[in-house]
């Protein structure tokens, strides 16, 4: 058995990887995906794909989504010929061996769709505990002559005012912790992300709402209503308003939500979005 370690996957190893995915979904209907590359990465010289081969064949394949020092999401698969005999474990275990200090501050999540029950039985093997689903909702695209109460002002991450601004924001309208808020700061920065500004009627700052593109259809994230203009509609608006700014070229969008957040579930099914697919994180307290 070899492990191989790398933040750059050369032609072949893609290939192996997406045919172990298709011999994974030949036998459960898993549509989770890992990562194939390290864009998007804190630190794109680290190590985040590992391969772990038997003679030539790859029997197990772990990567690592790091997109801050305080954050990363594992995704992996495991041939079905070759399960419950610890290739994924001593993969793992290799990589945190790899990985090291890089990631004693990072709070490490491990994915499923709730499509495998092989992925659950190992997970409950190894006893890590379930932390909560992030629900992916989509809808076509309506665009809607509305008789809007708010305004936008795009903000640039780059720019330390408008930096600030969105940090502020973000902290007043959302309880995250410290890790969560630096995590959602780098995701403002990512390239195609464009992050607004929600302006009431009396031009003060209302909320904050984040557009970016997922694959054929535009993601949105981040909505959120500042504690003293809740209940008012302009989630509901900037909602909206976010479909009329999407370029003709787009007919969908998307949002992620939390199970812990009914409130905004209701919005969404409010709005016309429907589930799609489903993200379970789970956590080992090493």
């Amino acid at each position: 058995m070899v492990i191989k370690k790398t933040n750059k996957l050369n032609r072949k190893q893609i290939k192996d990887v997406m045919q172990l995915i298709e011999e994974c979904r030949s036998v459960e209907p898993t549509m989770i995906a890992p990562v194939l590359t390290n864009e998007g990465n804190f630190d794109p010289e680290l190590p985040n794909m590992f391969l772990c081969e038997e003679q030539g064949y790859l029997i197990s394949y772990v990567s690592i989504f790091m997109p801050s020092p305080y954050y990363g999401e594992v995704v992996a698969f495991t041939s079905p010929a070759a399960r419950k005999r610890g290739y994924f474990m001593k993969t793992w275990l290799e990589a945190l061996n790899v990985l090291g200090p890089h990631i004693e501050e990072m709070e490490i999540m491990f994915l499923t769709d709730g499509n495998s029950p092989s992925a659950l039985a190992t997970l409950q093997a190894l006893e890590m505990h379930y932390e909560y689903s992030e629900y992916v909702l989509a809808k076509d695209i309506e665009r809607k002559d509305w008789d809007f109460r708010i305004t936008v002002k795009e903000l640039d991450p780059n720019n330390i005012k408008d930096s600030n601004a969105i940090f502020m924001l973000h902290t007043n309208i959302f309880p995250d912790g410290r890790s969560e808020t630096l995590t959602f700061m780098e995701s403002t920065k990512l390239p195609g992300t464009q992050n607004f500004l929600a302006i009431g009627p009396e031009g003060k700052p209302v909320g904050l709402f984040h557009m970016t593109l997922d694959g054929d259809r535009v993601f949105l994230f981040g909505v959120g209503v500042l504690p003293e203009y809740q209940g008012k509609g302009y989630a509901k608006q900037m909602v909206q308003l976010a479909q009329n700014m999407c370029d003709d070229e787009f007919t969908a969008i998307g949002v992620q939500v939390s199970s812990l957040n009914e409130e905004a579930m209701g919005l969404y099914r409010s709005c016309g979005f429907r589930e799609v697919n489903r993200l379970d994180y789970w956590y080992d307290e090493m």
